[in-house]
């Protein structure tokens, strides 16, 4: 994962897209932290769970990753943005306004 992330480096790409979403959500968290390291401060890094997170997972992960300055979730849980099921929360945890790509 180092070597992939210093080569797109190398290519010029500045930002980076990290499949996430594991049954353990460390994990996760270590492997971001390690592209936000190797990438440095000034790339973008973007993460993807396809869905596989619960709403507290999606929640402490999201939490955790703040310190990454990642800039998006990609696909948290099942839950859609507006739905009752708790997407409302995952936005608010995002503060997705903030976090608009046209800022």
């Amino acid at each position: 994962m180092v070597e992939n992330t210093k080569r797109a480096l190398e290519k010029g790409f500045t930002a980076m897209k990290l499949k996430v979403g594991s049954a353990d959500p460390q994990r996760d968290i270590r492997r971001a932290e390690l592209i936000r390291k190797t990438a440095g401060d000034a790339a973008t890094i973007m993460v993807d769970a396809n869905q596989q997170w619960t709403l507290q997972k999606a929640l402490y992960v999201i939490d955790q990753l703040r310190a990454i300055a990642h800039f998006f979730h990609h696909h948290p849980t099942m839950c859609c943005p507006t739905s009752r099921c708790g997407g409302r929360s995952i936005l608010s945890a995002l503060h997705w306004a903030s976090m608009s790509p046209t800022r």
